[in-house]
């Protein structure tokens, strides 16, 4: 099994930006039991807020394909779901999803909170993680039916 130092350097590799490298970041300090799920969690949603308004909302909507967030879900966070099988790392995998969700509703630069085009609100629904999860988590090909 590989170690959370070498999982965070292959991942910090493929990083491309300060977003997903504060999340990377974030995510094995949680792994290693460094930091609680509530800072990772924060340190996480804080940052793709910048992002995650950016993409929101018509006519700017983008599909999940290239929203930061959903590659964060199906590229790290499913990744370190395969990689890491302690009890202790999938409770604490587990925890980050629940602190996620009960981050204080994402608003934009008008006070107005964000959601997807399917309505779902950042952060409670943790939008993206549904399909992200079942696709590169579970290896399931998804279909979004509206």
């Amino acid at each position: 099994m590989i170690s959370v130092q070498d999982w965070k350097t292959a991942k910090s590799a493929i990083a491309y930006d300060t977003d997903h490298a504060e999340a990377v970041e974030a995510l094995a300090a949680l792994l290693e039991g460094d930091i609680t799920p509530t800072d990772a969690a924060e340190s996480i949603t804080r940052a793709y807020t910048a992002s995650v308004k950016v993409i929101q909302g018509p006519p700017k909507e983008a599909p999940w394909d290239i929203n930061k967030l959903a590659e964060f879900w199906r590229v790290f966070v499913a990744n370190a779901i395969r990689s890491f099988g302690t009890a202790e790392q999938h409770e604490r995998l587990f925890e980050l999803l629940m602190e996620i969700s009960r981050q204080p509703d994402l608003e934009d630069d008008d006070g107005m909170v964000v959601v997807t085009s399917d309505r779902k609100t950042y952060w409670v629904d943790l939008p993206d993680f549904d399909g992200c999860f079942a696709h590169a988590g579970l290896r399931k090909l998804t279909i979004y039916v509206a």
